[in-house]
């Protein structure tokens, strides 16, 4: 899983940075549920300091606003991450009263009145499409993209060279998703489709020592 190898890179350098220092490298161990636990790092803080996180869907627990919401044609993600972000993303929203509302002055107001200022956000998305939004939150320079589902995303401006064209010996030309990693000296590349069933067996039966003999012999035997 990712969080796991996201654990095992950051694991990585510290021990790079001892063996350069005190020589021999070491063993860097990691697992499932403490890569799992390491991401929880926000939930978790607030659980030692007494407070159990309940479910908030797409919401941040502890900045406000800084989640989802729906449009006029879909949905937009949003973080008003800072204090200097807040009465922007108001005026960028037509609602510059809520910039001045002593009940929002701090992110730690508006957390604790999420529940009066979401509503009259959701309200106020749900007027405009999503491009309509995305540029006039990127005009007032606050954080903000689109919720895309799985064909979107790969038709993206953004993803451009992340999918290649192959051939396929049944299909014709396919689209496949192209590897998530690039190398400057030995680019990562598709060579050949999804084999069928069974079609590279001669290819393998041979570099395994089977004459066309044997392999014919196995193949009219039902054996592979």
């Amino acid at each position: 899983p990712a969080e796991g190898r996201a654990a095992a890179g950051a694991g990585g350098p510290p021990a790079d940075e001892h063996r350069s220092e005190a020589g021999g490298g070491q063993r860097i161990d990691l697992s499932l549920l403490g890569s799992a636990l390491a991401v929880l790092v926000n939930q978790a803080q607030n659980a030692f300091a007494g407070s159990v996180p309940g479910r908030l869907g797409n919401a941040h627990p502890n900045i406000v606003p800084y989640q989802s919401f729906e449009t006029l044609d879909g949905a937009i993600a949003i973080a008003v991450g800072s204090e200097r972000q807040w009465p922007r993303f108001c005026r960028a929203l037509g609602l510059p009263a809520l910039a001045d509302d002593p009940a929002f002055a701090t992110n730690g107001d508006r957390v604790t009145n999420r529940a009066d200022l979401v509503p009259t956000l959701a309200d106020r998305f749900a007027e405009r499409t999503t491009d309509d939004w995305l540029a006039a939150l990127t005009a007032a320079d606050v954080p903000a993209g689109p919720i895309n589902d799985i064909a979107a995303a790969f038709a993206s401006p953004w993803a451009a060279g992340r999918t290649v064209d192959i051939e396929h010996p049944k299909l014709g030309t396919i689209r496949q998703v192209a590897p998530a990693f690039d190398l400057r000296a030995t680019p990562a590349i598709v060579r050949v489709p999804p084999p069928l069933l069974g079609e590279h067996t001669g290819e393998i039966l041979a570099e395994l020592g089977f004459d066309e003999s044997e392999t014919a012999r196995l193949r009219a035997e039902g054996i592979v």
